[in-house]
């Protein structure tokens, strides 16, 4: 037996008993749920190297010239290129894999869960903004504190 206990505009909730349970059903509404959401790679650091998602869709690339930035004179700064964010369905787990260039090292992968160091980590797909950030650095120390 179906009972309506929506009133005046409130939204609609229907009521099936069965054998003396009640379960609250959510009655069809304007909203309509996301079934996907955008998993965006950002890139930082002095250096190059790139980042990718499997199932596919990201192909991020940051480049930095030589000697970047104490040694560079003159050129283009960082080229950030290729395919920095993808839509997945949502509850897709995407494995995201970062890989330094020749003469650079990852010193840092972050898909927004615990950080475990490493050069890949994964995120479940929520509906709308989902990140993974990735720092690449030139060998040399040129990174780090010292």
């Amino acid at each position: 037996m179906n009972i309506d206990f929506g009133r005046r505009g409130t939204r609609l909730v229907a009521a099936a008993l069965l054998g003396g349970a009640m379960t609250l059903v959510p009655a069809a509404s304007s909203a309509v749920a996301q079934t996907t959401g955008t998993l965006y790679v950002w890139i930082d650091g002095w250096g190059s190297g790139t980042v990718t998602s499997n199932p596919g869709g990201t192909n991020c690339r940051l480049v930095s010239p030589p000697g970047f930035p104490y040694e560079h004179k003159s050129g283009p700064d960082q080229v950030l290129s290729g395919s920095c964010h993808a839509n997945f369905p949502v509850g897709t787990v995407v494995t995201v894999t970062a890989a330094p260039d020749a003469g650079n090292y990852l010193n840092g992968l972050d898909c927004g869960g615990p950080f475990t160091p490493g050069s890949s980590c994964q995120r479940t797909v929520t509906s709308g903004y989902n990140a993974a950030w990735s720092m690449f650095c030139p060998d040399g120390g040129l990174c780090s504190a010292g």
